[in-house]
């Protein structure tokens, strides 16, 4: 376990939290860390405690990954699926309180927490629902390019009809994609976009929910729907990233060295704004992010999250982390960033610790 002792703490109380392995609730470990000033490592509180294929849930301690549950599940033989993220090795305890988002009916995975036990303010475990393997699962996408179609395809995807269909987030990208056999790849300087979501249940209730979303897509936005369609317990054949994902696989294909543009090393810095939830405002945000991006000598990956709560516009810019020169330009670029779009009323809604002066009252006008 990791420790590291703070400004005036009695460093025998870090010393017994260091040597206690793997606290349970109410060790002393935890108690001291309750009582003093001691920063807690969970890494090797990291066991899957319990697989309960009855009533579908999970007991995991705060350590414990998406990939690690994965495999736990793969152990019992049953059906249960888990709501995985881009990358399998988030933790689910801090992944479900951040909130994150996940591949499942109710997209955040704050729903997923059904019970909780804490010592000292410290969770040291959670209940942790899951969900039974469909009869079906299809992945669904749409290619299309420029600013315009973006907006249309926006508002298409949030028609209520289409919403009740979908299984999960639906998720659009530009500028980083898989080709057909799996390989990833980012070309920040590209326009086309790719939407892509998932239904799954019922295999004629799949095929009647994918001709309603096509002919909502196809009138909105003009634009065609395709898909691949795998058994709920087949994941011998989802060879890309994105169906792994749909089909409840965790992996790390995003952290591939040569997806990165700077292979291992690669760095980056996100910039989601808080803003309407229209086609045209979230279109018109990208544009402002992308010039702003290109006056600093940036170029960025744009991605959309379309969620029941709202939308999340992110843009990405990946950078070298030992070029002085390109860290300064990404930290400028965010600053200018943060400026220009809160005169369109928007602001980040996360920040590091460098952006907190930049943020705050703006004027309240739309680009």
């Amino acid at each position: 376990m990791n420790s590291a002792v703070l400004r005036g703490t009695d460093a025998s109380a870090s010393d017994r939290v260091v040597h206690a392995h793997r606290p349970e609730p109410g060790d002393d470990a935890v108690r001291v860390a309750g009582e003093r000033p001691v920063a807690v490592g969970v890494r090797r509180m990291d066991r899957v405690l319990d697989v309960d294929p009855v009533r579908a849930r999970a007991v995991v301690e705060p350590g414990a990954r998406w990939s690690d549950l994965y495999e736990a599940l793969g152990r019992t033989g049953g059906d249960l699926w888990i709501p995985v993220p881009d990358l399998g090795w988030d933790g689910v305890i801090g992944d479900g309180l951040a909130p994150g988002v996940g591949y499942s009916r109710s997209r955040e995975h704050l729903a997923g927490l059904c019970g909780t036990h804490s010592t000292a303010g410290i969770v040291t475990r959670i209940v942790w629902r899951l969900a039974r393997r469909p009869e079906v699962y299809t992945e669904c996408w749409a290619g299309f390019t420029g600013p315009r179609a973006l907006a249309r395809v926006l508002d298409a995807l949030r028609d209520p009809r289409l919403r009740r269909a979908v299984d999960g987030p639906v998720v659009l990208t530009r500028g980083f994609d898989f080709d057909e056999n799996g390989v990833g790849g980012v070309d920040p300087d590209g326009d086309g976009w790719v939407a892509r979501f998932r239904m799954c249940g019922p295999a004629a209730a799949v095929e009647a929910a994918y001709a309603t979303a096509a002919e909502i897509v196809r009138r909105a936005a003009g634009v065609g729907l395709s898909r691949r369609t795998f058994g709920g317990d087949d994941v011998a054949e989802a060879a890309r990233h994105d169906e792994r994902l749909r089909g409840a696989v965790p992996d790390m294909d995003l952290r591939d060295p040569a997806v990165l543009p700077h292979g291992e090393g690669t760095a980056h810095v996100d910039f989601t704004p808080l803003g309407p939830v229209s086609g045209a405002a979230v279109a018109r945000a990208d544009q402002v992010a992308r010039s702003r991006c290109a006056r600093h000598g940036r170029r960025c990956v744009s991605t959309v999250v379309v969620r029941p709560r709202g939308t999340h516009h992110i843009t990405t810019v990946f950078f070298n982390p030992r070029d002085e020169r390109q860290v300064r330009s990404v930290h400028d670029c965010y600053a200018g960033l943060v400026e220009e779009l809160a005169g369109c009323g928007l602001a980040p809604y996360r920040t590091d610790v460098r952006g907190v002066d930049l943020v705050g009252p703006r004027p309240r006008h739309m680009c």
